[in-house]
């Protein structure tokens, strides 16, 4: 089958693998790549050199390497990109996205480092690109802005400190009373050199979801409201229920939305819980990327790290969220 291209005889990004070498050898900066997608998910290919810059120093020549594993060798592909990716107003002008196709998940898991608590699931691609970009970008920036330790996910959950978690069917799913749930986007903790732990959950809100019901409308069983997850939050957070099941008991709660309005309201809603002791615990970002024109992020999104965070008193640095 020939390969497919354009007027100019350029491949198209959408055009379906298409080997043109026999055998595809592994190094170490390729391996890195399948291990940090296995951590956060889909990745753009600028957050993924991020990871290798210190063994690959020529940006051309790695995006080459990506799209070598995405076309394959006679065994097949080590990464796929996600079709959904093209429905961004900019497809043709931005990083394309990879994830680990099953070759490179039978190569992670060779290793050792198959996680047996990957990333949590959602089916919309915008945002579990949010989560994957969010969570990357604190694994590489904030180590070195804090003097702190990044320790993910998968190894909080699997350390010997956690609680009932550890077993679940769905570590993430954190019963409450009432038969309800609190699933976190995400969850990770900084490690300084006493070794105190300080733990993050990690909420990621394109504004989907409406905050509450409109005035005069009852809430409907079939449909979400972000004030009920922040409500659970207070409510996990009360309870004492974090402890048992995850092995800390005030970890930060990080939002990260696409819009300041939107921040705002998140802002009046924990006010209006009325329970300072845990809504202080909050922390609020605005991240536009990745709102209804989402585009693929060209780089990190540093002012996560380097920039404030809204509260509940004002504004924090990320910094001061981290060591305070």
């Amino acid at each position: 089958m020939e390969a497919k291209t354009d007027t100019l005889a350029r491949r198209l990004r959408t055009a379906p693998p298409h080997a043109v070498v026999n055998r595809l050898i592994l190094n170490e900066a390729d391996r890195l790549i399948f291990d940090a997608i296995a951590r956060h998910g889909k990745l753009p290919s600028s957050y993924l050199y991020q990871f290798v810059k210190h063994l690959r120093k020529d940006v051309g020549h790695f995006t080459e390497r990506l799209t070598e594993f995405y076309n394959g060798d006679t065994l097949g592909s080590y990464l796929h990109r996600p079709v959904d990716q093209f429905d961004a107003y900019e497809a043709r002008y931005q990083h394309a996205v990879y994830r680990n196709a099953r070759r490179a998940e039978v190569e992670v898991a060779s290793r050792g480092n198959l996680l047996k608590y990957p990333p949590a699931g959602s089916k919309w691609f915008v945002h579990q690109l949010m989560q994957a970009c969010v969570g990357a970008t604190f694994e590489l920036l904030a180590p070195e802005a804090t003097g702190r330790r990044y320790i993910s996910r998968a190894a909080v959950l699997s350390s010997k400190d956690c609680g009932e978690a550890r077993t679940a069917k769905n570590p993430m799913a954190i019963p409450l009373d009432g038969g309800k749930t609190l699933c976190p986007d995400d969850l990770f903790a900084l490690e300084n050199e006493e070794g105190f732990k300080r733990f993050f959950m990690v909420e990621v809100d394109r504004a989907t979801e409406s905050m509450r019901p409109r005035m005069g409308n009852d809430r409907k069983k079939t449909t979400t409201y972000f004030d009920t997850k922040l409500a659970n939050h207070v409510a996990a957070l009360r309870s004492g229920k974090l402890r048992p099941w995850f092995g800390f008991a005030k970890p930060r709660v990080l939002i990260v939305t696409t819009d300041r309005k939107r921040a705002e309201d998140t802002l009046d809603e924990l006010c209006a819980l009325n329970e300072p002791e845990f809504t202080l615990l909050f922390h609020i970002a605005v991240e536009p990327t990745f709102g209804s024109n989402w585009r693929v992020p060209k780089d990190l999104l540093r002012q996560l790290v380097d920039g404030d965070w809204m509260t509940i008193r004002g504004a924090r640095s990320f910094i001061d969220i981290s060591i305070a």
